[in-house]
């Protein structure tokens, strides 16, 4: 105990000891704020990408379970003290991959739908191997009206660079079409080591071709506590490539919603990025 003590009376200047008063609300200062969003982490993945910045952890049954029961009491927790429903733009699922819980998302949306009224629609993130009749069923009679994909790329040196495989790519995107949901958006990363600005214009082009409305495009950044085999591009030579797709974009009837989002002029627009504040659990 004395290494703690020397540091807490050379930190405070003090020799009196620590005082812990609690003095904090469970409550969070939502209530009042505009043109907000729900965010719902799922964080449990099959496998885990070397390149994902993102909490999460292998997928486990009974962790799960565990994990969706704490998710509902910290609803109720959060929102039990309101008068009324708020009205929220947008709920969004994201992890980690929300379809490895996929026959609880619904019992989340009616107990965030006891507090809320979601305006703008429900989007859920989906792993390219999640894509089946089955997943899109149980999705769509959950009330989702958006299904972001997560390709990356569909560039063969690209995916190898991101330790991912293309398995059918262009037919899941085209499985999602079939059912009709408004929104279908396609998760792109540029400035992959090795790629380059003809590659990326065709995936963003192979993306519409196939179905998606809209694509949202991020930047390869290699973080820290990330396991990435390649180091990211240059800054100069991202922006260069962020320059070209809104160029091409510009140039065939697709709009710019936000900084990372382009979307094909009279679709339905959603973003899960560009609300004012957004409320997670």
């Amino acid at each position: 105990m004395l290494l703690p003590s020397i540091l807490r009376i050379f930190l405070t200047r003090s020799f009196k000891p620590f005082i812990f008063r609690k003095k904090y609300s469970d409550r969070l200062a939502y209530q009042d704020l505009g043109n907000l969003g729900l965010y719902v982490h799922i964080p449990f993945c099959g496998t885990i990408c070397d390149f994902c910045p993102y909490f999460k952890v292998k997928y486990d049954e009974t962790l799960a379970e565990k994990y969706v029961n704490a998710l509902l009491k910290e609803v109720d927790l959060v929102c039990s003290g309101q008068k009324e429903k708020k009205t929220v733009t947008s709920l969004y699922f994201g992890g980690g991959t929300p379809a490895l819980i996929l026959f609880d998302l619904q019992k989340i949306i009616l107990k965030l739908e006891k507090y809320f009224y979601i305006k703008d629609g429900i989007g859920v993130e989906l792993h390219p191997d999640d894509i089946c009749e089955n997943s899109l069923n149980v999705l769509k009679a959950a009330g989702v009206n958006m299904i972001s994909i997560g390709i990356q790329s569909f560039d063969r040196g690209c995916l190898d660079a991101l330790g991912r495989k293309n398995d059918g790519f262009t037919n899941k995107i085209e499985l999602v079409k079939s059912y009709g949901f408004p929104v279908i958006d396609v998760d792109l990363i540029f400035g992959i080591p090795k790629q380059t600005v003809p590659s990326l214009i065709n995936d963003i082009a192979l993306a519409f071709q196939y179905g998606a409305t809209q694509v949202s495009t991020y930047p390869f950044i290699d973080f820290t506590f990330a396991n990435n085999m390649y180091k990211p591009m240059p800054e100069k030579v991202k922006k260069k490539m962020l320059a070209a797709i809104g160029e091409y974009t510009a140039m065939n009837n697709i709009e710019r919603t936000s900084v990372w989002t382009f979307a094909k002029k009279g679709s339905k627009k959603y973003s899960s990025i560009t609300r004012d504040s957004f409320l997670g659990f």
